[in-house]
C-alpha cells in the first residue's frame, strides 16, 4: 500500500508523483522520480536475469536466411492482395527480373506494382521506379533522419531535438520547447508565412 497525500504523495490522473517529502520513503517496487535512480549494474543485473529466464523459456531459435522479397510465395501473397489477373502476375515477374541488379529496401513485388499501376508498359515502369531509386540515393531520402543537421540559424531560433528512439508506432520521437523559441526573431527574418 502507498503512503497517502498526508505522506508527501499526491495521486492524479491514475499515476503517484512525489508532492513534498523524502525520496527515501518510496516503495523499493515504484519507480523513483526523484533522488538517487537504482545503479547501472543494478539495472544489467535485472535485465540479464530477465534474458535469461525469456531464454530458458523459449526454444533455441537457428538464425534464419533473409526473405528472398522476389520469391514466389511473396509474389503470390501480392497476387492475393493485390487481387491481380494472370496478365498483372506476368508483367510484375516480368519486372522483379528485370530490377534484380538493384539492392533496395524498396525493391519488393508490393512496392514495384504501384509502378506497373501508374505507367501503360513494363519499360515505362521500369525506367520509372529505376529513377525513383536513384533519386532517392541522390538525395539521401533513405538516411536522412541520421545525416541532415539543421543550419544554426533554426538550431537557435526553435529549440528542439529528435530523440534517439522511437515510439511505439516505430516514428521518430521530437521534442520542441515552442515557450523557448524567439518566435519575434522568427517572423522578422521569415515573415508571417
Amino acid at each position: 500500500k502507498y503512503p497517502t497525500a498526508q505522506k508527501g504523495y499526491s495521486k492524479s490522473a491514475g499515476t503517484r508523483a512525489i508532492a513534498i517529502g523524502s525520496a527515501s520513503a518510496i516503495p523499493s517496487s515504484m519507480p523513483r522520480l526523484f533522488g538517487k535512480s537504482p545503479s547501472r549494474s543494478a539495472t544489467r543485473a535485472k535485465a540479464k536475469n530477465n534474458d535469461e529466464r525469456d531464454s530458458a523459456a523459449s526454444p533455441t531459435m537457428t538464425p534464419q536466411a533473409p526473405i528472398d522479397p522476389w520469391s514466389n510465395d511473396e509474389i503470390d501473397n501480392v497476387v492475393k492482395a493485390w487481387e491481380l489477373s494472370g496478365k498483372e502476375k506476368e508483367e510484375l515477374i516480368l519486372l522483379g527480373e528485370r530490377l534484380r541488379d538493384i539492392d533496395h529496401h524498396k525493391n519488393e513485388p508490393d512496392m514495384v506494382l504501384r509502378f506497373i499501376k501508374a505507367r501503360r508498359t513494363i519499360d515505362q515502369a521500369e525506367t520509372m521506379f529505376r529513377n525513383m531509386i536513384q533519386w532517392r540515393l541522390d538525395n539521401k531520402v533513405d538516411t536522412i533522419l541520421h545525416d541532415y543537421i539543421p543550419p544554426r540559424l533554426i538550431r537557435d531560433l526553435t529549440p528542439g531535438a529528435v530523440l534517439d528512439g522511437y515510439t511505439s508506432a516505430g516514428d521518430p520521437i521530437y521534442v520542441e520547447r515552442l515557450g523557448s523559441a524567439d518566435q519575434v526573431e522568427m517572423v522578422r527574418r521569415y515573415g508571417e508565412e
